[in-house]
């Protein structure tokens, strides 16, 4: 038994606050829903300092005893952590709508990458 188990507040805990806020904050500046993966959440707060050993019942756990950690997530599952956003972002589904529409980043790359080599070397003359 390690002693943040009987102190009933991980260093973890902490850490998963700090790396909540930075990514609903985010996503905010980019004005979207705050979804990550919850592998890559765990990942993040066992990169951090004191909570190697962090897994996804600590944060099951830290989600139940720990009121700022339940008022940031949203929704949590295996796959999925979802956060509550602030409420002027762009539900994810209107993202999707948005690339199938033609946006620039489904471009051809190698149309995108020809067009800039061009674009250099005119530039170089």
């Amino acid at each position: 038994m390690r002693i943040d188990e009987v102190s009933g507040n991980p260093a973890g805990d902490a850490n998963l606050v700090t790396i909540l806020q930075f990514l609903r904050n985010r996503a905010h500046n980019k004005k979207l829903v705050p979804i990550i993966s919850t592998q890559s959440l765990v990942n993040m707060v066992k990169n951090q300092g004191g909570a190697e050993y962090f897994t996804f019942d600590n944060l099951l756990m830290a989600q139940d005893r720990n009121p700022a950690v339940k008022e940031l997530i949203k929704n949590l599952d295996r796959e999925k952590v979802t956060l509550n956003g602030f409420g002027d972002e762009t539900d994810a589904d209107e993202v999707d709508q948005i690339d199938a529409a033609g946006d620039k980043s489904t471009a051809d790359p190698e149309k995108t990458v020809k067009a800039m080599a061009k674009s250099a070397m005119a530039n170089r003359s």
